[in-house]
């Protein structure tokens, strides 16, 4: 059951960087998803602008990407890390590592830790 004051927003488009200077908009997100189809997004500045001072960003991986070798999907993943790196969010690995398919295999989703005082020393 969603809190009282829980509200979804589905947003469509090539970047979150529409978003950016839109009131509406300004800090709102303290959950986003991103699905592997979009992890473009993820290199923008946008996100300070609509993230909550500390936010989860999830981020689906490439294991559900049938169409790519093994090792792409190991280097697309690796890339979600890297993108995160560079805008100061943590990868919280052991979080993904909690969450177990029916067969064992991991969620192929990422948690990605968001904190507004530490993302720009992480980031540098």
């Amino acid at each position: 059951r969603p809190p009282p004051a829980f509200t979804i927003h589905l947003l469509q488009g090539d970047d979150v960087g529409g978003l950016e200077g839109k009131r509406r908009f300004a800090k709102v997100f303290n959950l986003a998803t991103v699905s592997n189809q979009a992890t473009h997004c993820l290199r923008g500045p946008a996100w300070q602008a609509i993230l909550q001072d500390k936010a989860t960003i999830v981020c689906e991986g490439a294991e559900t990407m049938l169409n790519l070798h093994p090792d792409e999907r190991t280097a697309f993943n690796l890339k979600i890390v890297e993108l995160a790196s560079r805008l100061g969010w943590k990868h919280e690995a052991k979080r993904r590592a909690e969450f177990k398919l029916f067969n064992g295999f991991e969620y192929p989703l990422h948690f990605l830790s968001y904190d507004a005082a530490t993302a720009p020393t992480l980031a540098a």
